[in-house]
């Protein structure tokens, strides 16, 4: 097996209202052009293990009220925004329902697209809270609200969540595939839902969700980033560098190996038709006698893909507390 984009295209438009319906922060993620291209820096973890983005220069962020950040508030952000990251927002809807809803100083992009078995939603998130040391106040804050600040740092999280191919239409939402929803544990075959579930450390998790796809494929600590994090009470896969094509060779890796996890912690018969595993994925899975493995080839195929991402640090990085994200050949 080679690691390679699928040559079928996935669907990013089923679901979405039609283009006079669309939100205004939407009308301006549709004016895009596939000419456009990014002007950051590059990726970057920060000593608190965030991902940011280093834009080429500042943009200003303004006010946000405490309780939440307005859309209203927004459209003015994503008007700077689409001047910096096109690349990464382009073929996206605003998600109205902030998934989780926790996330309310933040906005949040979606990409649905089609799978095999199971479909996949590819989730944006920025984060325009103010964090002290990460930008320049321009207006101070109060009870009510945020400073307004500067700033060339963008804190953000890219991630695929596996989504169930029965809302397929549904604009808006996401349904992601959970693992915690379970009761009892079939067989000895599968790990012991509640002794993994039931901490409450979801960097812990996360952590132990990569591994299950084989600690020897990433050249980056689980401390340092997990590329399988606990997300949505699912597994979901993080993707550095969102732009078109990664999104489409991510989803092409994480549909067969998320099934794989999937199998270890509840029943895989009760998501999808077994019968069709062969058919959709025979190169990297095998389902016998009620477990699903991954296969050789499949298992080299994901040694390359986490295997082209590395972290650096000069000493101009350590002193700032930054590592930087790399992408290349293994």
């Amino acid at each position: 097996m080679a690691l390679k984009v699928s040559d079928e295209k996935h669907n990013t438009t089923e679901g979405y209202p039609h283009r006079m319906s669309l939100s205004p922060i939407d009308r301006l993620l549709s004016s895009i052009s596939t000419e456009s291209s990014n002007r950051i820096s590059g990726t970057y973890l920060d000593i608190r293990k965030n991902e940011f983005l280093l834009l080429d220069s500042e943009i200003v962020i303004p006010r946000i009220h405490a309780s939440e950040l307005d859309y209203s508030l927004g459209e003015s952000i994503v008007a700077s925004l689409q001047n910096y990251i096109p690349e990464y927002l382009a073929d996206h809807r605003l998600l109205q329902k902030r998934m989780p809803a926790s996330d309310q100083h933040s906005l949040h992009f979606i990409k649905k697209m089609k799978g095999k078995l199971i479909d996949l939603s590819h989730i944006f998130r920025i984060d325009f809270k103010f964090q002290s040391g990460y930008g320049d106040i321009i207006e101070s804050g109060g009870s009510d609200f945020f400073p307004s600040y500067s700033t060339s740092k963008v804190f953000f999280k890219s991630r695929l969540i596996p989504e169930l191919t029965l809302n397929r239409g549904t604009n808006g939402t996401i349904f992601p595939i959970k693992l915690r929803e379970t009761d009892h544990i079939e067989s000895d075959q599968y790990f012991h839902t509640y002794a993994l579930f039931e901490e409450l450390n979801e960097s812990e998790i996360s952590r132990k969700l990569s591994a299950m796809a084989g600690e020897k494929l990433y050249r980056i600590s689980f401390n340092l980033f997990p590329f399988i994090s606990y997300d949505l009470f699912s597994a979901a896969l993080n993707v550095l560098n969102p732009v078109d094509a990664e999104i489409d060779l991510a989803c092409s890796i994480f549909e067969p190996l998320f099934l794989y996890i999937y199998s270890r912690h509840r029943n895989l018969a009760g998501l999808i038709n077994t019968d069709c595993i062969e058919e959709y994925h025979g190169e990297s899975l095998s389902y016998i006698k009620g477990s699903l493995q991954l296969s050789r080839g499949f298992r080299d195929v994901l040694a390359e893909y986490f295997g082209r991402f590395t972290l650096v640090r000069d000493d101009e990085l350590a002193l700032k507390g930054w590592w930087k994200f790399e992408t290349g050949s293994k």
